[in-house]
């Protein structure tokens, strides 16, 4: 069984923003976000917060937000976590970020034609 890790899931179809522990392997992740991910150094306030996205996320039907900041519009579910180190390097851990912070700088966006974003 492999470790859990905290993260914050920014979900813009259903516009919250909460925290969720994921098994702390790449399908988790994936299901997390809905397709394969994508890690985005998005300003969250410190640079070992990192924003994992769905990498295809702009060419399918998703719903949309912004991070304060961060000059790219982030198309479906997200989540954030914590890049730690590791015995062998930089491995994921839980987010030191609380929800109230996510929420001041995650900005919801109306449904937007995708192909306008490409």
């Amino acid at each position: 069984m492999s470790d859990q890790i905290l993260v914050i899931v920014v979900d813009p179809e259903a516009k919250t923003i909460q925290a969720d522990t994921i098994d702390d392997n790449l399908t988790s992740m994936q299901q997390m976000v809905g397709g394969n991910i994508e890690r985005v150094m998005a300003p969250l306030g410190d640079e070992a917060e990192i924003l994992w996205i769905d990498e295809e996320g702009k060419l399918k039907e998703n719903f949309h937000f912004n991070v304060k900041g961060f000059p790219d519009i982030i198309a479906g579910k997200a989540f954030i976590c914590r890049e730690v180190d590791g015995p062998n390097g930089l491995v994921n851990g839980d987010t030191d970020l609380d929800v109230a912070a996510v929420q001041s700088l995650v900005t919801w966006l109306p449904h937007l034609d995708n192909q306008a974003l490409l």
